[in-house]
């Protein structure tokens, strides 16, 4: 089974239901046109063929900073080892007694995970193409301002720091900005978009 990260903000919109869409770039980028040939196949210019790396009804794990460490709040994984995360368990350096850093989510097998999504659709589209709907979907959330009489609306990713924005675009292109780097959301790079639902396994 495949695994998939997050960052800490979006790992938990994911978890909580509130992220359903995630869009990762396509790598290396297309060269000249890039036309469909198949389903979720496609082709560029230099007839390089390029496939998604989740395809639908795939079942994918959650991946997060977690540590082998036995305590009150550690969860039992399928190995029967006794696991405790960094984003979702109590347990942390401060409270534990034991001086042991966390791992990279990068690296945590599927047989540690807890988590899981199922990918219910696949498309390939521009980064800059994305609707509000979308933004929303990818875990921008609206907020409400209020200041006497006055009432101003902003999209903000919760937990994130990033500024508060005006239209659900902009709040995802300073979202992107932030993961993928500096100018990522201008460069409007071509990228796999995925949905999912959150599933037991």
């Amino acid at each position: 089974m495949k695994g998939i990260c997050f960052t800490e903000p979006l790992f938990y919109a994911a978890v909580n239901g509130t992220k359903t869409q995630t869009r990762r770039i396509i790598k290396p980028q297309p060269q000249g046109c890039f036309v469909p040939i198949g389903q979720n196949t496609y082709q560029d210019g230099h007839y390089t063929n390029f496939k998604p790396k989740y395809q639908v009804g795939e079942k994918v794990y959650l991946k997060e900073p977690y540590r082998v460490h036995n305590c009150i709040y550690s969860y039992l994984a399928q190995d029967g080892k006794n696991i405790c995360f960094a984003y979702t368990s109590m347990c942390n350096l401060d409270s534990c007694t034991v001086n042991l850093e966390f791992k990279t989510k990068k690296n945590m097998p599927q047989c540690y995970a807890q988590h899981f999504i199922e990918i219910t659709a696949v498309r390939c589209e521009r980064l800059q193409d994305i609707s509000d709907e979308d933004c929303l979907k990818e875990g921008i959330q609206e907020q409400q301002w209020i200041d006497g009489a006055d009432r101003d609306i902003f999209y903000v990713v919760r937990n994130m720091d990033c500024e508060l924005c005006n239209t659900p675009q902009q709040a995802y292109a300073a979202l992107i900005d932030k993961i993928s780097g500096k100018g990522t959301f201008e460069s409007n790079p071509y990228v796999w978009v995925y949905d999912f639902k959150l599933v037991k396994y």
